[in-house]
């Protein structure tokens, strides 16, 4: 559960700094390979402190952990991304 919150103020910090202003699509693209990237990490390390970190939970077999894994990766993009789209939501409206 920590790991998701760390992700999506991660992804509001980004879309709020982003400097291209609100670039919908160039924005979409990057989150969308930097939170795949950050996901990847954060899942790696959490596996290896401790799997109660990750929102799906510990690994049993090795195919359930592997979809769990995908899972969790897939979950912590989405977070990012909607973290940006937020962040730069709040960039906009600030700045008017």
């Amino acid at each position: 559960m920590w790991l998701e919150l760390v992700v999506f103020l991660i992804g509001i910090l980004y879309g709020y700094f982003y400097p291209y202003g609100r670039a919908g699509m160039a924005l979409l693209w990057q989150t969308i390979v930097i939170g795949i990237i950050l996901a990847i990490i954060l899942v790696v390390i959490g596996i290896l402190v401790s799997p109660s970190l990750l929102l799906i939970g510990g690994l049993t077999f090795v195919a359930a952990a592997l979809v769990n894994i995908i899972l969790e990766v897939i979950i912590l993009v989405i977070l990012f991304i909607v973290g940006s789209f937020i962040g730069g939501w709040l960039r906009g409206s600030s700045t008017l």
